[in-house]
């Protein structure tokens, strides 16, 4: 544990130092240019704000990749950089339901996502370089396509079924009814991509315990980083109390029970499925 504390730090500072590099090159958030800045960030000031809040990003993907997924990271480049990737690619596409909410142009989003993916995908990369000189643990096995598009499926219609339920019930912030299409083809790729990083890390923590698999991914991997994703807006724009409660925690938490639900009936599904057809043989 204290050997890893430099490396973890380093990863996570480098990363930072990555991302503050791109604002020059790629720009900063287009949602700047239609909301003021406030809150937090009003109080501390944008650099400092920005410097806590990816720093907390990163070091909880640092921290999953040291401790849920290290023998399958260490010294695997494949992975890290999938790892990495995966996660940016969440976070780059993230930022056009921004877009959609803001009337901004899905081309300054993107390009301000490419600056929120890079980091991210070094940030794996790392994480695999760091730990080089640990033996690689190779638990992947190879899943049929059919159960792959079992997990898409099961978990991405779950993710757009408590979406819409935020849309319609509680209110959050959205356009499904004056854009339906933009608002539901985010939505269901957001689950898709969401469900396709569950399929990468389902062979790193599967152990046959359906409910720890639920809290592993859905919880300690895929939901801290979800929260911390949606905080962003509030900490740097102004947004009412309400709205924050609303329309950021509430709807991160609505997607994380979403996500639990999915991953607890695919396992179910696929357990139920393996058990069937081993006792057909």
């Amino acid at each position: 544990m204290k050997k890893d504390i430099g490396k973890i730090f380093a990863v996570t500072i480098i990363a930072v130092f990555i991302r503050i590099i791109c604002t020059p090159i790629f720009g900063g958030d287009p949602i700047s240019t239609t909301e003021p800045f406030g809150n937090i960030a009003g109080l501390i000031g944008i650099i400092p704000a920005v410097i806590i809040m990816f720093f907390i990003s990163y070091l909880h993907l640092t921290l999953v990749g040291f401790y849920v997924l290290r023998k399958n990271l260490a010294g695997n480049y494949t992975n890290g950089l999938i790892f990495g990737f995966l996660f940016g690619l969440i976070w780059l596409y993230g930022m056009f339901e921004a877009g959609i909410l803001k009337e901004i142009s899905p081309y300054k989003e993107f390009i301000f996502g490419v600056s929120e993916a890079i980091p991210i995908i070094i940030l794996g990369i790392l994480i695999s370089y760091l730990l080089r000189n640990e033996k690689t643990v190779n638990t992947r096995k190879k899943q049929s396509l059919n159960n792959l598009l079992i997990i898409v499926i099961i978990i991405s219609s779950i993710y757009v079924l408590m979406r819409y339920v935020s849309y319609s019930v509680i209110h959050i912030e959205s356009r499904h009814i004056s854009k339906p299409l933009q608002t539901l083809f985010w939505t269901w790729g957001n689950g898709i991509l969401i469900s396709l990083l569950f399929v990468y890390i389902r062979p790193f923590i599967n152990n046959g315990n359906i409910f720890r698999n639920v809290v592993v991914f859905g919880i300690i991997i895929f939901g801290v980083d979800w929260v911390l994703y949606n905080m962003f807006v509030p900490v740097f724009f102004n947004v009412s109390y309400f709205e924050i409660f609303r329309s950021f925690i509430l709807r991160s938490l609505i997607d994380i029970i979403g996500i639990c639900m999915g991953v607890y009936i695919t396992e179910l599904f696929l357990y139920k499925k393996n058990h069937l057809t081993n006792f057909s043989t």
